[in-house]
């Protein structure tokens, strides 16, 4: 009999059960149904925990989609839309792209496409979580190459390893945030937002990540345990509104092939799909980490059981959550990028700082760059030595708003007054005369600080609020924890001031 870890034991001698032994019978039978291989009746020698789902709590406020608009759903869940999009499309732009950062200029003000990357991808991309969550990463060019090269191996014969079930949180987080860590270095100490071939070694970096997480697993590993970028996608796709879910007594009273989740034949109204990329069951998710919008369960789901809903924002962030492994360093890593990017205004007076991070000798610029990067983490630390963990981790969530905001005024500036720039920087190169004659805009330094401070303000207001949630009986923690988010709201406004 397969072995069950002992975070399901806890998980299961919390839940109340009920309906006793024979809903206790039913969900283990069901375990195992999903964990046996396809086809055989071999199971894993350790049950995974995502394959016990206990019915979540009672969701409030959701407005199905589908159920408001039926057409949409046959529409969205078409895999001619997301096929023709991911391989006709995205795969040959990010190869364009490429080649653009490569052969064309190499500073921002003359590459369209280091414009496109750091003008247009980075500040649209933070703007998207609220609302879309982690959709980007359904149709990331990097994993699109990797699920390329995936298919061309097995046509050659090479057939990747089976998801590894366990708790791959537990090393593959860590060597997620070290390699956001590197990316935010690497960015600052060698320009790379003013460095074409830099750029695009990043993005070529993360593409053979990619590729090599498919050769080796199946379905997209990279992406969910590994990838510097889906890692911050999955922290911010907590905030959105919209989210995929299954019912679960739908799920458990109708169906048995798991296709969803493991992939199978055509069945009735279901197509026949490779299952979830991620390799997670839509009625198992408790929060929108690990769904990337893909579609790949309502495409597969015989039964409609499959919901697209809004919500509140932020539903995800509750009192009773478990934080997965090394999330919460990620957040504040994250953090530390503002730190990072206006450094001078922090660490400025440092006898040993450098000039610039991007100009002189390496170590110093180094040295520096990872103190600013490390300055929220390090307060974390300290907070620690005075305040509970689970409180400061409640506490620590409930800023989440704020650090996302703080993030898109950071990048503002950037979107803001060069975005609209696109047309006559792509052109300067080949077609100087003509350049000039291109539309293009581009915003007043007056409204991007007004748009950064009204960014802070919703960011600061969504933080009391969710605060409030986090600290509901505690009433001294949650004005306290407020009291704090507003002295970082005006901190981070200092510090982002043209």
């Amino acid at each position: 009999a397969p072995a069950v870890p002992h975070s399901v034991i806890q998980r299961l001698q919390n839940y109340d059960f009920p309906n006793n032994l024979c809903e206790l019978q039913e969900l283990i039978h069901r375990a195992l149904q999903q964990a046996r291989c396809q086809n055989q009746k071999k199971y894993p020698d350790v049950l995974p925990e995502d394959v016990f789902w206990t019915p979540p709590r009672h969701q409030r406020y959701r407005f199905d989609i589908w159920r408001w608009k039926p057409y949409l759903r046959g529409l969205m869940r078409s895999p001619w839309l997301w096929n023709s999009l991911l391989f006709g499309l995205v795969s040959w732009v990010f190869v364009l792209v490429n080649l653009w950062l490569w052969m064309g200029p190499q500073d921002r003000g003359h590459n369209g496409a280091l414009n496109l990357f750091w003008a247009w991808w980075w500040p649209l991309i933070l703007l998207s979580f609220p609302f879309v969550g982690r959709l980007w990463c359904s149709i990331c060019p990097f994993m699109v190459w990797g699920e390329i090269a995936q298919r061309l191996s097995r046509a050659l014969g090479h057939q990747p390893g089976r998801w590894p079930r366990g708790e791959s949180d537990l090393w593959a987080s860590p060597v997620l945030t070290a390699g956001f860590v590197a990316i935010l270095l690497w960015e600052e100490v060698c320009n790379l937002g003013n460095t074409a071939r830099l750029s695009s070694c990043l993005l070529l970096l993360i593409t053979a990540g990619a590729v090599l997480g498919s050769l080796c697993y199946e379905k997209r590993f990279w992406c969910r345990y590994l990838c510097p970028v889906g890692g911050m996608n999955g922290l911010f796709a907590k905030l959105s509104i919209l989210e995929l879910r299954a019912q679960v007594g739908t799920c458990s009273g109708s169906c048995s092939s798991y296709a969803c989740f493991k992939g199978g034949p055509a069945d009735g109204e279901g197509l026949r799909t490779s299952g979830c990329p991620l390799g997670t069951h839509p009625a198992h998710l408790n929060d929108n980490r690990n769904c990337v919008l893909c579609l790949t369960c309502a495409q597969a789901c015989p039964h409609r059981s499959v919901q697209l809903s809004l919500r509140p924002p932020a539903a995800d962030i509750q009192r009773t959550m478990v934080p997965p492994p090394g999330e919460p360093g990620l957040l504040l890593i994250l953090a530390g990028d503002l730190s990072l990017h206006h450094w001078q205004r922090l660490l400025g007076w440092l006898p040993a700082a450098p000039a610039s991070l991007s100009e002189g000798q390496l170590l110093p610029r180094l040295a520096v760059a990872s103190l600013a990067l490390a300055l929220p983490a390090g307060l974390f630390c300290l907070a620690r030595l005075v305040v509970p963990r689970p409180r400061l981790l409640q506490g620590l969530y409930g800023l989440l708003p704020l650090v996302w905001a703080l993030l898109l005024a950071r990048h503002l500036p950037l979107g803001m007054g060069e975005a609209g720039m696109l047309l006559p920087v792509s052109a300067s190169a080949w077609a100087p005369n003509l350049s000039t004659s291109l539309p293009s805009w581009s915003a007043d330094p007056h409204v991007i600080a007004f748009c950064q401070s009204a960014v802070l303000l919703v960011g600061w207001i969504g933080a009391v609020v969710l605060l409030r949630r986090q600290f509901a009986t505690q009433r001294a923690d949650w004005l306290g924890a407020s009291v704090l988010a507003l002295v970082l709201a005006v901190g981070g406004r200092w510090l982002l001031a043209i």
